[in-house]
């Protein structure tokens, strides 16, 4: 079965390849189906009591009103270059057991056609991951450029919230909200600021980040 549940028209796949090519960033509605958001929900679901829990706390300077960025959120990557190494080793074991990496290689697949008009021929596909956040925790404002030309495809689920991320608009300077829906498929290209705000909800409710990692060739 097919991960892309809406058929794309050639127009209406340009609006989206013309926004991705003018501000880095485009989400495309409807494009995996409820019985693959529940399999992907279900999978990390059973490995994330075992994700990296990080904190980065803010920093105030002396004699400054400003503070540095801080965040806190689970993070399954054992790709993740600043994996801490006994997580890592646990986290493959646990990669190799479940079906998240075959789950990934397959969503890839199936994307490839949109994945390619989006990001153009030369974009490689590297790796898959998820992060996780609880009622509370956050990522402050960031533009990954330590990451390089990463691209990251994502699938954000938010079970039993809402949720949503933030993105500087060139024009207006203003972070917009572009909210988490099931279902849709984001692109957030290289170097773009943005963040991930706290929700407010149950204490079983989480936030699911799935993650497509392709990069334009290795580095």
């Amino acid at each position: 079965m097919s991960f892309a549940t809406r058929v794309l028209t050639e127009s209406t796949l340009s609006q989206y390849v013309d926004e991705y090519h003018r501000t880095r960033f485009t989400q495309i509605p409807h494009m995996i189906g409820d019985p693959h958001i529940r399999e992907l929900t279900e999978t990390m679901s059973q490995l994330v009591d075992e994700s990296e829990q990080i904190v980065v706390g803010h920093q105030a300077a002396e004699n400054s009103r400003e503070i540095t960025g801080g965040s806190r959120y689970l993070r399954f990557d054992p790709g993740h270059p600043q994996a801490d190494p006994a997580q890592r080793e646990i986290q493959l074991e646990l990669l190799n057991q479940s079906n998240l990496a075959k789950l990934g290689e397959r969503i890839a697949t199936a994307l490839t056609p949109v994945v390619g008009a989006v990001l153009g021929d030369h974009a490689e596909f590297c790796r898959c991951y998820f992060l996780a956040y609880r009622p509370g925790d956050y990522i402050s404002a960031h533009d990954d450029k330590q990451t390089g030309n990463r691209i990251n495809v994502q699938i954000p689920i938010p079970h039993e919230c809402r949720s949503c991320i933030r993105i500087l608009d060139e024009n207006s300077r203003l972070m917009e909200v572009k909210e988490d829906i099931a279902g849709q498929l984001r692109f957030l290209g290289p170097a773009v600021w943005h963040d991930v705000p706290p929700f407010v909800a149950d204490s079983h409710s989480m936030r699911y980040n799935f993650m497509l990692r392709y990069r334009y060739g290795r580095s």
